[in-house]
């Protein structure tokens, strides 16, 4: 089964990705927070947080031409 993170979910008010591991949140949160003081918007920091961890860990597979 793939598994792809859509959307932006909270848990006690900080972002989280469902399915993801521990290596992979603990370098989304860094890069969201970084985002997120520098005046990003709230879901334009997850989206660019999720693809930095993302690229930094290959968890998630890329989705596909096309798909939003």
């Amino acid at each position: 089964m793939t598994k792809y993170f859509f959307g932006i979910a909270y848990k006690f008010g900080q972002p989280i990705v469902k399915g993801a591991s521990q290596k992979f949140m603990k370098i989304f949160k860094k890069e969201y927070d970084e985002q997120r003081t520098s005046g990003m918007s709230t879901g334009s920091a997850h989206s660019n947080a999720a693809e930095y961890a993302n690229k930094i860990t290959k968890e998630f597979p890329k989705k596909k031409p096309g798909r939003k």
